[in-house]
């Protein structure tokens, strides 16, 4: 929804004029929305929702520095063990056509950990996906194991992306630090009484 529609609607709102589905749809656009919310709150349309906790700002602190380049590190290792299954499938060998398929996921986690490595405030959006990787891939690897089918180099992609999860988590706590989440409450579902 634009802020001037959005806006219209509280201005309804305070009239006593906008239906439910028109509250409905003000409300989730004040809660990701900093200007409107205020408005709202000058108007006094609504009690505005709290809004997300902002990420601190860590891009200069050595530490974070440091889980940058080495989710960089990681993202390039990844890609270089990758690179030659995928070559391989590509250019007709499909004896390791399973093996190919399997590296695009280790391809998209590399481009995760980038886009991350470049914008630390998205740690927290990859965070569950890291962790749903590796949790898999360390179920694979045990049974791998049990099997008797160890390979180094599956043995090497599932170490990464765990690392990879390790830094995204310290990255994610480094921004917020106090573990605070805020849970913003559905327009439907009845206030918490005190």
């Amino acid at each position: 929804m634009r802020c001037a529609n959005a806006r219209e609607l509280i201005s309804a709102m305070s009239d006593g004029e906008a239906t439910e589905l028109e509250r409905q749809g003000a409300e989730a656009h004040l809660r990701g929305c900093a200007a409107c919310r205020a408005y709202a709150t000058e108007l006094g349309a609504v009690d505005a929702p709290p809004a997300a906790p902002a990420p601190r700002p860590i891009t200069t602190e050595p530490i974070a520095v440091f889980l940058r380049l080495a989710l960089l590190t990681v993202a390039g290792a990844l890609v270089v063990l990758a690179l030659p299954i995928l070559v391989r499938h590509l250019t007709g060998d499909h004896s390791v056509a399973e093996s190919g398929h399997l590296v695009a996921w280790d391809l998209a986690f590399a481009a995760g950990l980038v886009v991350v490595a470049v914008q630390p405030f998205r740690a927290r959006g990859l965070l569950p996906m890291a962790v749903a990787v590796a949790g898999i891939m360390v179920i694979t690897l045990v049974l791998d194991g049990v099997g008797g089918h160890p390979s180094a180099m599956s043995a090497a992609s599932h170490l990464l992306e765990l690392v990879g999860l390790v830094l995204l988590w310290q990255l994610e706590r480094l921004q917020f630090p106090s573990g605070r989440r805020v849970r913003t409450r559905l327009p439907d579902q009845p206030q918490p009484t005190r």
